[in-house]
């Protein structure tokens, strides 16, 4: 419940501002802060946020702010967070490393980022085990938006690489993953995850996408994700495609009785195609 924190340098926060230094949260609470959650500012600041850490509900900005570096992040939420989740710019000095972590009803209709926004120059991130619900932004990539620009010949364009998680979106939702194409080559490898809708994924201009078993029209059948619960029925359709123990998310285990609903058509993507955004 906090407000503003202005530095003349490193910008604004409204919960905590790292200019230097590499903190550890263990099991933080990140919440209804004015001026958004946390900004971390410089190439020096490494922090690593864990262990069931919560950004939630952060306003006039938002959950976290990464500017010149990266940060790892496991087994946290991000959650409900108006004008978005996390948001990269800069140079990406360091690389990012997010699993285990649940990004759930981040922005809005008029946002101009939901879930994840990764604008950096020579940015390298990795996500995985994570659950991407509900996410919203005024545009494609509620769930991540990727644009890869250039600082000089040893930081340009992004390389992003995502692996067992789980994309949720109700009703027919813009493509939750976009690649803004430019001059400069970006690359985005995905393997082992499902869509409930048929979201589409294209590597367009000097854009490279590689998708390997990507399933889509899988329903997770999470118990009560309106209440913050992701834990998934014991027939969860994940179960076709990850062990059980070894399921996406905060919660790796089934933690509900099944869920009865109407069947629904499963595709399976193989191909990548290339598209010109003219």
């Amino acid at each position: 419940d906090n407000h503003d924190h202005l530095h003349d340098e490193f910008g604004k926060a409204g919960g905590v501002l790292i200019a230097g230094g590499s903190p550890t949260f263990v099991a933080g609470r990140i919440e209804n802060n004015h001026g958004g959650g946390v900004r971390v500012s410089g190439g020096g600041s490494t922090p690593r946020f864990e262990q069931g850490t919560v950004f939630r509900g952060n306003l006039n900005g938002r959950a976290l702010e990464v500017y010149d570096t990266g940060i790892e992040m496991s087994n946290c939420k991000v959650e409900n967070n108006p004008e978005g989740g996390l948001w990269y710019e800069g140079v990406g000095y360091a690389p990012s490393v997010i699993t285990g972590t649940v990004f759930a009803n981040n922005g809005d209709s008029l946002s101009n980022n939901g879930a994840l926004h990764f604008e950096i120059r020579g940015g390298n991130l990795s996500i995985s085990n994570c659950v991407f619900y509900g996410n919203k932004m005024n545009g494609d990539g509620a769930d991540l938006f990727s644009n890869g620009l250039r600082f000089n010949d040893d930081y340009q364009g992004n390389t992003i690489t995502l692996s067992q998680s789980v994309f949720f979106h109700e009703g027919t939702n813009s493509n939750g993953l976009h690649m803004v194409s430019n001059e400069f080559e970006s690359a985005l490898a995905m393997d082992h995850s499902t869509f409930f809708n048929d979201d589409t994924i294209f590597g367009s201009g000097n854009n490279s996408v590689t998708v390997e078993d990507v399933f889509y029209g899988i329903d997770p059948r999470f118990c009560e994700p309106t209440s913050g619960n992701f834990n998934v029925a014991a027939n969860t359709m994940l179960l076709e495609h990850f062990e059980n123990g070894m399921l996406p998310g905060l919660h790796l285990s089934t933690g509900c009785d099944a869920i009865i609903i109407a069947p629904v058509f499963t595709s399976y993507l193989d191909e990548v195609y290339d598209v010109n955004e003219d």
